[in-house]
């Protein structure tokens, strides 16, 4: 079962950093190189720093653009019982806090 923990953390770590351009063209990053580019991070850290990074640029976009005018959106009616949903904003404003930001 542990190993496949390892397998799911290594694709998504893939995901994460992206493939790398060599003299033949793209290719994946081997195990060796995902743990170097990696340098033992926490991934809760980097995903937090990448939805920060992320919201930056969102915020640097023109009014105009339909990007930020979804990501701003705030819907109206009735809402459903129970607990509200999670948004992508609420995560990044809970990280900013956390942050003293």
């Amino acid at each position: 079962m542990g190993h496949k923990k390892f397998v799911f953390e290594r694709q998504i770590l893939r995901k994460l950093f992206g493939s790398i351009q060599c003299k033949e063209g793209w290719r994946i990053r081997s195990n060796k190189e995902l743990q170097k580019s990696r340098k033992e991070a926490n991934n809760a850290q980097y995903k937090k720093a990448q939805r920060i990074k992320r919201w930056g640029h969102l915020n640097r976009k023109e009014e105009i653009k339909l990007v930020k005018k979804i990501a701003e959106w705030n819907p109206i009616g009735v809402s459903t019982k129970g607990r509200p949903k999670n948004r992508w904003r609420d995560a990044v404003i809970y990280d900013l806090k956390k942050l003293k930001l």
